[in-house]
């Protein structure tokens, strides 16, 4: 964690332990840039949010920290609003003392997925689970505290850090485990390293406003993870697609988590397909 006290930062990224909040640790490298993760900083505690906020003097001060575990948030719906309602809204009122500017990161989960197209910035907002609900009342508690507000949607996040699909799908490959995943829920798979440029792009060229950034294209879980083992070379063929209630879960799942980036890419802001971001990520490991 880099402070430092009564100086301007250029960025203030809180969240920073997680693995969008790594990627965006590099992608800021060579400015003045401020990092708390969940250990360092707890953001449902407003006065050491406040004063945090206080101490660096941001610019800018990008909220990557939530609760993002779906599942168990439909069994701490307290934690989870507490976290990612409340704990968005501590660090708005933060910004607004020291007139910073906030990039809120959200969910394609405040969608309810029936929309048979990817969807936009402008489509009605239905989220069908806790988590969804809350993220969504994070972007509305912040748009409504800080004018200068960046609210910016995505999906299915994997990176070479922390847990993530692509991930836990190598180590139960490794394990010689028999795989089902879904192939009738679709999102689109983000590279972190390349969301987190995106994000940085956007802050630039972009006013306040909601944009959807996400790997573009649309994928199951299923072909995901045959894109997953393609790319790495593996032939594997314990490996079966099966439809979504082969699983029992307490949280409700969007049948269509695809987003469009349709706002950001008006600015010249586009992520690349997730299939060639995935093919840069194997290459990068």
């Amino acid at each position: 964690m880099r402070r430092n006290t009564n100086q301007l930062n250029d960025c203030m990224i809180i969240g920073s332990g997680g693995q969008l909040g790594k990627a965006l640790t590099l992608a800021f490298r060579g400015q003045k840039v401020a990092t708390y993760d969940s250990y360092e900083l707890d953001i449902t505690n407003r006065d050491a949010v406040i004063a945090a906020i206080r101490d660096c003097n941001p610019r800018f001060i990008i909220n990557a920290a939530a609760m993002t575990n779906v599942d168990a948030c439909e069994g701490e719906p307290d934690r989870a609003y507490a976290v990612n309602a409340t704990g968005a809204e501590n660090i708005s009122i933060g910004a607004v003392e020291t007139g910073s500017k906030l990039v809120l990161v959200s969910t394609n989960y405040v969608f309810d997925g029936v929309k048979p197209t990817p969807y936009i910035e402008s489509d009605p907002v239905n989220p069908l689970n806790v988590y969804g609900e809350s993220k969504l009342n994070g972007e509305r508690l912040c748009a409504g505290v800080v004018s200068d507000t960046w609210i910016v949607r995505t999906s299915s996040l994997y990176s070479a850090w922390k847990k993530n699909f692509v991930l836990t799908l190598l180590a139960a490959v490794k394990e010689g485990r028999h795989l089902r995943y879904v192939n009738d829920q679709y999102s689109g798979p983000t590279w972190v390293e390349e969301l987190a440029v995106g994000i940085t792009e956007l802050i630039r060229v972009a006013p306040p406003g909601t944009y959807h950034l996400s790997n573009e294209g649309s994928a199951s879980w299923y072909e995901w993870a045959v894109e997953v083992l393609l790319a790495m070379k593996i032939d594997y063929p314990k490996l079966d697609a099966v439809p979504s209630t082969s699983f029992q879960r307490p949280a409700t799942v969007p049948p269509n988590g695809v987003l469009m980036n349709n706002a950001a890419a008006k600015l010249g802001v586009e992520l690349d397909g997730w299939k060639i971001a995935l093919a840069r990520f194997v290459g990068s490991l």
